[in-house]
């Protein structure tokens, strides 16, 4: 089956960090739960006093140094990850700031779950837009498709739980002078459970005119 044209896929990149942004965004500020990488970010936020968007760049950049000591050195995948850890950063910055409104109807667990949720779906739809595109990801996605390839070829759950014991020993670390684990809730099981259902649904459904370019 042959590729997208470049626009298409491109298009799709775009909006596939427009909607990865905006649902990481709504489940941070539900403080009901987040995808274990935001999870571990929020800790680190909390912990230094710095603000999500630094600690997403920072641990973008960690990703893409890690990546590159894992495969072949690439200036195109490398540059094209850094510009989308950039825009990731500041754009979840915007919209945390834009739809901090939103929390004046979301004051029962309820509701925020429900956004929770919600967000975390969004994330999955983009998700599939920029894999399915596939021109640059995000770093840490990156990093568990080279682990899969290089390390569990055919076991893509095994090669996920290894990356994940990255964000989850940063969640532990920080928990202890912190006391706490705010990013780990019921948003965090669903995302878990779910994630990996909804991207192939979204993958099956959702603009199949968007192919699975290789």
């Amino acid at each position: 089956m042959p590729n997208n044209c470049l626009s298409i896929r491109f298009l799709f990149f775009l909006i596939g960090l427009f909607l990865v942004s905006l649902g990481n965004s709504l489940s941070i500020i539900s403080l009901a739960g987040n995808g274990l990488w935001t999870a571990a970010s929020i800790q680190i936020s909390q912990l230094g006093d710095f603000s999500i968007k630094a600690v997403l760049i920072f641990i973008g950049i960690a990703a893409i140094i890690l990546n590159t000591i894992l495969t072949k050195f690439n200036w195109i995948k490398i540059l094209g990850e850094l510009v989308f850890v950039f825009f990731f950063g500041n754009l979840i910055n915007f919209f945390i700031d834009k739809f901090q409104i939103i929390t004046q109807f979301t004051n029962t667990y309820p509701a925020r779950i429900t956004l929770a949720i919600i967000g975390i779906i969004i994330v999955c739809i983009g998700t599939s837009f920029y894999q399915r595109a596939n021109l640059w990801m995000y770093p840490t996605d990156h990093l568990t498709a080279i682990v899969y390839h290089r390390f569990f070829p055919k076991n893509i759950k095994k090669a996920q739980l290894v990356v994940f014991m990255i964000p989850i020993a940063i969640i532990l670390i920080t928990a202890l002078p912190l006391k706490s684990m705010q990013g780990i809730q019921v948003g965090t099981v669903f995302s878990l459970l779910m994630n990996g259902k909804i991207i192939q649904l979204s993958n099956n459904y959702l603009f199949p005119v968007l192919k699975d370019n290789r």
